[in-house]
């Protein structure tokens, strides 16, 4: 900062005091923008400071370099519903002098911290800093938390494969989950609704496989998001029973016409 000084000693003679004196004094400080922080002496000399009725005599002072304020704040993390939380991480803001992490001479790493596990819904939760074993000469801490985002998991959902006989009205369809969390029996208890289900087989179809297509429907879920996968409804033949109508002929003729 800019030096200055206080002057003890004036003659109390009119106003003759500071009118007395031209020029300024001149400073001396082994403290520059780098110094580490600590108590420097300030130096005062002559400079050009001048005086008709005074002659100087001068008292070092002190320059206290204090703490520069880090900002230590937790990386905003993303994971899918399920999995293991991510290594947590911190960020620093407000270096001095360009310095990094890696220049900056602090040891030790701040604690991190999150209320969110592995079987949390999905939901925003807090990132947490605080101290840890963090240290430096030259900085003091403040802490700001992150956002740890747990993200819906993708469930395939498939339609079960059917069949029936032709003439037959379509069956239920119904559908199978692939990709639950296992979490202590949550499973289908996490959905609620049901899925949607299109196909072009109808009662009167011909005989063949047709595609049974699943959407949302009102299917629903706090930690699902959906992903649809078609199944398939085969039409059978029907079988039908033929018989022989029953003729009678005299003895001796043709046989008849056979007919069923």
């Amino acid at each position: 900062p800019a030096f200055s000084v206080t002057y003890n000693g004036f003659v109390k003679q009119g106003a003759i005091e500071l009118n007395d004196l031209t020029g300024e004094p001149g400073y001396i400080t082994t403290a520059d923008e780098f110094s580490a922080v600590g108590t420097y002496p300030i130096e005062p000399n002559t400079g050009s400071l001048n005086s008709r009725n005074y002659s100087f005599s001068f008292i070092s002072g002190n320059l206290a370099i204090g703490k520069k304020m880090l900002t230590v704040k937790a990386v905003d993390q993303t994971k899918i519903y399920g999995e293991v939380n991510p290594v947590l991480t911190a960020a620093y803001e407000g270096f001095a002098n360009q310095e990094s992490f890696a220049t900056s001479k602090i040891t030790g790493v701040p604690a991190l911290s999150t209320q969110a596990t592995q079987f949390s819904s999905v939901s925003t939760y807090d990132i947490t800093a605080a101290i840890g074993d963090l240290a430096s000469n030259n900085y003091s801490f403040e802490f700001a938390k992150g956002t740890l985002t747990i993200n819906k998991k993708t469930l395939a959902v498939r339609a079960n494969n059917q069949s029936k006989t032709f003439g037959e009205e379509n069956p239920v369809f119904t559908v199978t989950y692939n990709g639950f969390v296992s979490n202590a029996g949550q499973e289908l208890n996490d959905l609620s609704g049901t899925a949607d289900y299109s196909t072009l087989a109808g009662r009167y179809s011909d005989v063949g496989t047709y595609d049974i297509n699943p959407s949302v429907g009102t299917l629903s879920s706090g930690n699902y998001a959906f992903a649809f996968e078609k199944g398939t409804i085969a039409i059978n033949k029907k079988a039908i029973t033929i018989t022989a109508l029953d003729k009678s002929k005299v003895y001796g003729e043709k046989n008849p016409a056979f007919s069923v």
